[in-house]
């Protein structure tokens, strides 16, 4: 069986063009939809489209900045974390040099003395440990450097 042409009205021509055009308009919907976007590429908006491409950048830049500034809240709560243990540490030692001044016997004051060097040790240790992906605030000569850019242009 051969297929012959197929003759269209004008009435049922116009209806073919008006359900065509509005498939057009649901697939144009759906990947606004699927997107989020209004516009999706130059040829839809040019004026739209390269407007969001530059919001999107900034957002974009904005969002490194805010990552870049995260690390470094979380460098310095680390740090301020070291500090408060330290200052807990300086607490005993102080409390045991008193003590060791006070110390009746010379084995006594030796056995504080033995102490307060351990926790000048893990003093030591501690602000050492302080550190953040390499940065530490608390010890002098620190290699690595913290460095925050709060604007997405510099």
């Amino acid at each position: 069986m051969a297929i012959s042409n197929i003759s269209l009205t004008a009435a049922m021509r116009a209806n073919l063009f008006n359900l065509q055009a509005t498939q057009k308009l649901m697939d144009l919907t759906q990947l606004r939809l699927s997107t989020g976007r209004k516009v999706n590429s130059a040829l839809d908006d040019p004026i739209n489209y390269f407007a969001a491409l530059g919001h999107t950048q900034r957002a974009s830049d904005l969002s490194i900045r805010k990552d870049e500034m995260s690390e470094a809240i979380q460098t310095v709560k680390v740090a301020d974390k070291g500090i408060e243990s330290i200052v807990a540490l300086i607490q005993q030692a102080k409390t045991l040099a008193q003590s060791a001044l006070s110390a009746t016997t010379s084995a006594a004051a030796a056995n504080y003395v033995t102490q307060y060097n351990e926790i000048r040790q893990q003093v030591n240790d501690l602000a050492i440990d302080s550190s953040y992906k390499g940065c530490n605030l608390l010890t002098a000569g620190t290699v690595a450097e913290l460095t925050v850019k709060f604007n997405e242009g510099g």
